[in-house]
């Protein structure tokens, strides 16, 4: 995490300079409040077969998130300011920093490019569902105007 320049001397680097960009400590405290509480109920949910990744609510099934926390991401954010503050400015963050949009990791731009649909066929919608304001849409409308 830093570079020993003598003895008992040390200056940042490249992973300092990485932990520390804007919105990063606030998602290590996401991680610290929500993800590793969830990340040690695993195993007892596997055990008690009650680990599900996509749960049927209508069968009583919850996610690992809602056995552990007894509420989603969302409810936490709107029970607790402070994880709420933590997730805009982490997702800010992101926006802003060292990280490839979902659309150019993934062939988006080619899987919903549909040449020649005809009625009553309507082309593909792109629904962004993330929570955030919408970046990567945007984003994405704006590199690939010929997708309706």
């Amino acid at each position: 995490m830093s570079d020993e320049v003598g003895r008992g001397q040390y200056q940042s680097n490249a992973v300092s300079e990485w932990l520390a960009r804007p919105g990063q400590p606030d998602g290590f405290q996401i991680i610290g409040k929500l993800l590793q509480p969830i990340a040690g109920n695993i195993s007892a949910l596997w055990k008690e077969n009650r680990f599900t990744q996509f749960p049927d609510y209508k069968e009583g099934e919850k996610s690992p998130m809602i056995w552990t926390h007894a509420m989603n991401q969302w409810g936490m954010m709107r029970g607790d300011p402070e994880v709420k503050k933590w997730s805009d400015a982490h997702m800010d963050g992101r926006r802003d920093q060292l990280r490839l949009p979902w659309h150019e990791i993934y062939p988006a731009a080619s899987e919903l490019d549909v040449k020649g649909y005809q009625e009553p066929h309507e082309p593909p919608v792109l629904v962004d569902v993330g929570g955030n304001t919408g970046y990567d849409a945007a984003d994405f409308k704006a590199k690939n105007p010929h997708i309706k």
